[in-house]
């Protein structure tokens, strides 16, 4: 009988990583209950040293979508090279990719599969900490709050509701409807336009408030 994999234990996450992190956080549309299928995501964002960028990779946004009015730093990119460019500069500059749970690194490697051990070794889940900074303060989280949000309502820091949870599904959707009819960018509805913005402000959000959080977990 075959013996069990044993888990590799991560490092945990230090002051200088966080100060250092390749924060990543992808988005696109959940897989259909019942389906084994996952959906491409549609934008992997990412944020290095204060500076912000986002891969446009799902191929029709990718097409229509990049460097538009108001979420300029959002151009298309190859997946594949993207995620391996992510993974080589963290292990060139000694940098950690982290991200909030392990659902973007299962993104990334299910793209990339051969590198899965490399990406393993560099990857570190926000999570974790931030629940022991909450544990050691007594503050129990209910069913729900250790959603990046939900700790960010714990902690007190502010998010702009108007780019929070709950809009990134649907406005996807939407465009890739009107997309998948024709349609150029220009041609998409003014609320479809708007989506796309909401979306990239969203992602950086997202990015920002995981590296806000870290810095109230990790002093």
């Amino acid at each position: 009988m075959a013996s069990k994999q044993r888990k590799t234990t991560r490092p945990k996450l230090t002051r200088a990583d966080v100060e250092r992190a390749i924060f990543i956080d992808y988005e696109g549309n959940a897989p259909v209950r019942g389906n084994p299928d996952h959906p491409q995501p549609t934008l992997l964002g990412y944020l290095i040293d204060g500076k912000l960028n986002a891969g446009v990779i799902e191929p029709i946004f990718a097409q229509h979508c990049s460097g538009r009015y108001r979420a300029t730093h959002a151009v298309a990119a190859d997946h594949v090279q993207l995620v391996t460019s992510l993974l080589e500069r963290a292990e060139k500059e000694d940098r950690v990719i982290v991200s909030w749970s392990e659902h973007d690194l299962r993104q990334m490697i299910r793209v990339v599969p051969k590198v899965e051990g490399r990406l393993r070794a560099v990857h570190r889940n926000a999570i974790k900490p931030v629940r022991k900074y909450l544990r050691e303060r007594n503050i129990a989280p209910q069913s729900g709050q250790t959603t990046l949000y939900g700790v960010c309502e714990l902690l007190g820091i502010r998010v702009v509701d108007r780019y929070g949870i709950g809009l990134v599904g649907n406005g996807l959707r939407l465009i890739r409807s009107q997309l998948g009819e024709g349609r150029n960018y220009g041609e998409l509805t003014p609320g479809a336009r708007k989506a796309w913005q909401v979306i990239a402000k969203h992602n950086k959000q997202d990015l920002e408030t995981m590296q806000e959080v870290l810095c109230h977990a990790i002093p």
